[in-house]
């Protein structure tokens, strides 16, 4: 991989480490190693930092087959037992990249927040993150999850509370006696 304005280009195993020629136009980015071309990826402008544009041919044999350990279907399995939104937000995760490999850290770290009996609240995390239509990610699961509360004294039937979201807030908020000039007690008529 090669890491360019905070995008992961592939290369052919067999050159990693060596030294390359990057060469950048409006649309491609071209890799060269001694003078042979060998990578063109398009190139990336989102505004996301840390993606991947992975040539399939580029991935290395030993990670091609990852039965033995992580797994797009072991994900899925486990997000099945949290809850059919969690299930959806991890397919949807597995669809975002072109190796499956791309998520499974993604994948782990929302799944590891329904560890300690937490796995309403990341079922209603997912279920809004859907709702919303926002593109989906571990960080907008992550806010969703830390705007999320769940208390199971107030549940609804399928186990998610009703009231699920606090307003976003930037900094302190002030209510308005904060804006109220102090008064000395005696009026002055102007």
């Amino acid at each position: 991989m090669i890491h360019i304005h905070g995008h992961y280009y592939s290369v052919p195993p067999v050159h990693v480490g060596a030294m390359a020629d990057i060469v950048i136009t409006e649309d491609t980015v071209h890799i060269s190693i001694n003078s042979n071309l060998v990578a063109s990826h398009e190139r990336y402008r989102g505004r996301v930092s840390s993606r991947y544009s992975t040539d399939p041919s580029h991935v290395p044999d030993q990670h091609k087959d990852t039965s033995a350990l992580w797994s797009r279907q072991r994900f899925v399995d486990r997000a099945s037992r949290i809850g059919p939104h969690t299930r959806q937000v991890i397919e949807d995760l597995f669809d975002t990249v072109e190796a499956d490999a791309q998520a499974f850290h993604a994948c782990n770290e929302i799944l590891n927040r329904a560890s300690a009996g937490r796995g309403p609240r990341l079922e209603n995390a997912c279920r809004l993150l859907i709702e919303s239509g926002r593109r989906v990610s571990k960080t907008a699961v992550k806010d969703f999850y830390t705007q999320t509360t769940f208390n199971p004294g107030q549940d609804s039937p399928r186990g998610l509370s009703t009231q699920t979201t606090t307003p976003i807030t930037a900094g302190m908020v002030r209510g308005a006696d904060a804006y109220r000039l102090p008064t000395t007690g005696t009026e002055v008529e102007a």
